[in-house]
Parts: C-alpha cells; sequence; structure tokens
C-alpha cells in the first residue's frame, strides 16, 4: 500500500500527514511524545482492509509540524487545527487518538 507525505496549511498551523490508502478519512493522532510514524502498523492494516485512506497527522510541534505560528499548544489550539484538517479534506472523517 503506497504511503504518501502531505502537507495541510490551515492558518497558523501547517500540518504535515502521511497518509495511506483510498476512501473514507480515518484521522489518526498521535500522544504527547509521539509522531505520526507511531500509527504506522495501523494505517496499513485500515488501508489494506479497503474503503479508508489513513492520515496520520503530526501534531502541533511535533514531527514535521513544527512549531504553530500562533503558540497555541491548549487542547482548543490541537482541536481546532484537527477541525480544519477534516473540513479540508471535504467529507465525514473518523478520528483515533491516544494519550493527548
Amino acid at each position: 500500500m503506497e504511503t504518501a507525505g502531505q502537507r495541510f496549511e490551515l492558518g497558523s498551523v501547517s500540518l504535515w500527514a502521511k497518509v495511506t490508502g483510498t476512501g473514507r478519512p480515518v484521522v489518526l493522532l498521535h500522544g504527547i511524545t509521539a509522531s505520526a510514524y507511531i500509527w504506522d502498523p495501523v494505517a496499513q492494516l485500515l488501508a489494506e482492509s479497503g474503503g479508508l485512506r489513513t492520515v496520520a497527522v503530526d501534531q502541533r510541534g511535533h514531527g514535521r509540524t513544527g512549531p504553530a505560528t500562533d503558540g497555541d499548544y491548549s487542547a482548543n489550539g490541537f482541536a481546532a487545527a484537527i477541525a480544519g484538517l477534516a473540513e479540508r479534506l471535504g467529507e465525514p472523517v473518523i478520528v483515533a487518538g491516544h494519550s493527548l
């Protein structure tokens, strides 16, 4: 299954994500000390199951995303970025996460 890095420009944050598969998007959110790569085994299984496209995000200040220009690392800031990503994907998303 092919995986591609993709950047999503969302105002004060530019999220980087690993995108695998095709179909309905499943946004995968890592914990506080991790990055999108923590989801590799899960993303592969979900993408191979058919009909799902995984979008494993490097969240604000992590991995290839880097710092948010607004400096907002509150729960609301993280949630706003993911809401913006969901809107950008243009269809209903499934969200899964851990530890943050």
